[in-house]
């Protein structure tokens, strides 16, 4: 906290009085809200986990999971069956399907790994909650974002070797 206050150039006696920091002073979490045939875990602290939001914020957040549910079967639908080279084909685009960069190969295994490891946290995330999994589901909710993120990266970080390769080739190439 010093190295935050000399940063800032905040000098001299200050009022240190604390501030208790409540949930509501940060913003919620990306994680998307718990189907309504969800189980209710008791937390450390004895309370059963329920939220307290209004019937009106209740029925926003349904509906917002509905949302988010229907888009993830879509992306389910139109991805989990793809092979290999299919998807890295999909993620390249039509003008670089085509292209052998070196190492696609190497590139295209680890894409499909990382599309594998989303399709499956988000079959976990969207299935009907059982018996005690509600917190794996919660686990394989939260980490959509970063199994998107993974997979985005190294869709660009292909495009780019596609692209480059592609360019070498032509610039090589007899007009």
């Amino acid at each position: 906290m010093g190295d935050v206050a000399r940063q800032l150039g905040v000098k001299g006696e200050g009022n240190f009085e604390g501030r208790v920091f409540t949930n509501d002073d940060f913003s919620s979490s990306p994680i998307p809200p718990a189907p309504e045939n969800a189980p209710v875990f008791p937390t450390a602290d004895g309370n059963d986990g329920a939220p307290s939001l209004s019937s009106a914020n209740t029925s926003v957040a349904d509906s917002s999971w509905a949302a988010g549910k229907a888009k993830i079967e879509q992306f389910l639908r139109k991805t989990e069956n793809l092979t290999e080279q299919q998807y890295a084909d999909r993620m390249l685009g039509a003008d670089l399907a085509e292209v052998q960069f070196p190492g696609r190969s190497s590139w295209q295994t680890k894409l499909y790994a990382e599309h594998q490891e989303y399709v499956d946290d988000a079959k976990l995330c969207i299935s009907d909650r059982v018996s005690d999994i509600g917190r794996r589901q919660d686990g394989a909710c939260s980490r959509l974002d970063s199994d998107k993120h993974a997979v985005q990266s190294l869709r660009e970080k292909g495009k780019a070797l596609a692209q480059e390769w592609k360019s070498r080739q032509e610039t090589l190439a007899p007009h």
